[in-house]
């Protein structure tokens, strides 16, 4: 369930799921620090958002007098604060799809990490990243995009659009 940061308590805790919350190992020292995988419940919570509230940390034998103290996001030592490290790995890409309108329209070479050129009609053409935000706008048939950080970015003229591939 929803809850409020400023309010909520181990008493007012709202109900969880059991496949949600997280069991951590009694601590071994005064100021031991906790390293959780969180990959298995991130798919869950991708893929149902409305009921993503995050995680409950736990012991794992709950007993009186036994307590885990931790920092929270207003800790005033920056490194005490909890975080979470995101991790992930894509694919090399080494061509893409293209639609194109025109014949006779090519750019080279695809991929490129500076000097490309476009082969078409047109001499005024636009990048887009894969944000959709225009990064050029050039009147020649070939340019220095080396400034360019490495993705796929759009090149659109008249009625072309093509993908390039920036290494």
């Amino acid at each position: 369930a929803k809850w409020d940061e400023a309010n909520v308590t181990w008493n007012t805790q709202p109900a969880y799921s059991n496949n949600i919350f997280v069991n951590l190992a009694t601590s071994t020292s005064a100021t031991q620090n906790y390293t959780v995988d969180v990959t298995n419940h991130v798919g869950g919570m991708l893929s149902n958002p409305s009921s993503n509230f995050g995680w409950l940390l736990k012991s794992e034998i709950e007993e009186t007098y036994k307590a885990m103290r931790f920092h929270s996001s207003d800790a005033t030592t920056p490194t005490f604060r909890p975080a979470l490290e995101v991790s992930y790995t894509c694919g090399v890409i080494t061509a893409v799809d293209e639609e194109t309108k025109t014949t006779n329209a090519a750019i080279y070479p695809n991929p490129t990490e500076g000097l490309v050129h476009f082969a078409f009609g047109e001499n005024t053409w636009t990048i887009y990243n894969s944000l959709g935000d225009e990064v050029m706008n050039v009147n020649v048939n070939s340019a220095d995009i080396s400034h360019l950080t490495t993705g796929i970015y759009t090149v659109k003229s008249g009625l072309m659009i093509k993908k390039i591939i920036k290494k």
